[in-house]
């Protein structure tokens, strides 16, 4: 308490009931404003990953078109433009029976075969597909199934950041 002293030693009574009077002030407003923050930094991020996950059901649903799934330059065209999104590492399509990469946004990687994180989460249907899966730091991955005519084709696995989210 001597430290603050000064603040109050020589003072007019008026002077010392402002100060106490904006003090409490001033410290709710920093509550308020962190609280504020933190509020709209959570929906942003909630607002991101229902659009994901949205994109990525949507493509997986389209792609369930025999017309589709076996014409390479038509998956290309939708895996290029999931990639398009703001905030997107990456996005591939995944065969469910030899988990070969048959489409990537990274176009080298075609034919590969995929042995990365969860390589077999796509089993089955109740496997936590379409969950969003932190794969390390701001950067996540959200899988959705694909299926042609009734039978579990493969899957897209969708990857993206929230540094974008954090910077703003």
């Amino acid at each position: 308490m001597k430290n603050f002293r000064f603040l109050f030693k020589d003072r007019s009574l008026a002077y010392k009931f402002v100060l106490l009077g904006t003090i409490p002030f001033v410290i709710v407003a920093v509550v308020i404003a962190l609280v504020a923050t933190s509020a709209l930094e959570h929906s942003v991020t909630e607002a991101t990953y229902v659009k994901v996950k949205r994109n990525t059901n949507l493509a997986a649903l389209s792609m369930s078109n025999p017309f589709v799934i076996y014409n390479k330059t038509v998956m290309d065209t939708f895996v290029d433009n999931l990639q398009q999104e703001e905030g997107t590492l990456y996005a591939f399509v995944v065969d469910y029976n030899d988990s070969r990469i048959l489409s990537h946004s990274d176009h080298s990687k075609d034919g590969e075969l995929f042995q990365g994180y969860g390589a077999r989460k796509i089993q089955t249907k109740g496997s936590g597909m379409n969950d969003i899966t932190r794969v390390s730091g701001l950067e996540y991955e959200v899988i959705a199934p694909i299926h042609v005519d009734g039978e579990l084709f493969g899957a897209i696995r969708l990857g993206f950041t929230l540094k974008t989210v954090k910077e703003e």
